[in-house]
């Protein structure tokens, strides 16, 4: 495959995902093979300096890798969110997948996440959903491209790993087979900012503005991915005190919301987990 032939085929972020995880993995783009990313070299610097360095690539970067990288290094990769962030990437080829053993993957991916059932039972469904046809197929540099590949990657051990795989090839499904529902309104980075925020900031959340009514809200916002009540979730808070424009903007702005919102989160009490093990308790280095 030549490079312009890549240029007639995709263009903006999608082909710069692409081309980036070649690069990451050593992989052949337009014919030549593109060397593995190398370690960045770091200066030793102080752990604040260090911290702000990473906050200020976040808020300014519009790479996922990129992106998923400083959650990384700032030690915020929690893996439950990572899991329901690429599961939201998922639910945007909803119709598009092959079968619904597929669509099953992705509702057990975020039952696992909120320890709602064990690693096992979603192993299990992942194992047969590889095994199921897809409705949209094609092939590229000796890798199949289908939105089914979006779904396993909810059901990866590895979140953080997962995370990158849903967003991979999410963006070569939209590069290859524009066709198939979903594509045309695949976001990667919208999902990440919605599930994450800023997570070098602490938003201090008072425990008496959860209310039956906001708690209601969230609850149902969560549950039924109701994100369109989320205007309304912002009066409730205010009904009950909740002034921090960081919380009310969130709700109020026009942006993507998923399940693994971060004001919807912070309205639940949901506890997550740290960067360091999986979210089967195993070590994953």
């Amino acid at each position: 495959m030549t490079v312009s032939s890549w240029h007639g085929l995709m263009v903006g972020p999608e082909l710069h995902a692409l081309a980036r995880l070649h690069a990451i993995r050593g992989c052949s783009v337009g014919g030549a093979v593109m060397p593995k990313r190398q370690p960045e070299t770091r200066k030793t610097i102080d752990p604040v300096t260090y911290v702000r360095e990473i906050e200020a690539k976040w808020l300014s970067s519009d790479d996922v890798y990129d992106l998923i990288d400083c959650l990384k290094d700032g030690g915020h990769a929690d893996t439950r969110r990572l899991r329901l962030y690429a599961c939201a990437l998922a639910r945007f080829f909803w119709d598009g997948f092959g079968h619904p053993v597929h669509r099953r993957v992705v509702e057990l991916a975020e039952a696992f996440a909120d320890g709602l059932i064990p690693f096992g039972e979603l192993d299990s469904a992942f194992t047969l959903a590889r095994e199921l046809p897809e409705r949209f197929q094609t092939e590229e540099d000796g890798a199949d491209i289908c939105p089914g590949r979006v779904a396993f990657a909810t059901a990866f051990e590895d979140a953080a790993f997962g995370a990158w795989e849903a967003y991979y090839n999410g963006a070569a499904v939209c590069g290859f087979l524009a066709d198939v529902p979903g594509a045309d309104r695949f976001d990667g980075v919208g999902p990440l900012r919605d599930v994450f925020g800023n997570p070098f900031r602490l938003v201090t959340f008072d425990p008496r503005w959860r209310t039956s009514d906001v708690v209601g809200l969230a609850r149902a916002i969560y549950d039924d991915g109701a994100f369109e009540r989320m205007p309304i979730l912002a009066d409730a808070l205010m009904d009950a005190g909740c002034e921090d424009e960081h919380i009310i903007g969130h709700c109020r702005g026009d942006r993507t919301h998923v399940r693994g919102c971060w004001v919807v989160d912070l309205v639940l009490g949901k506890i997550t987990k740290r960067i360091g093990t999986t979210d089967t308790g195993r070590e994953i280095g």
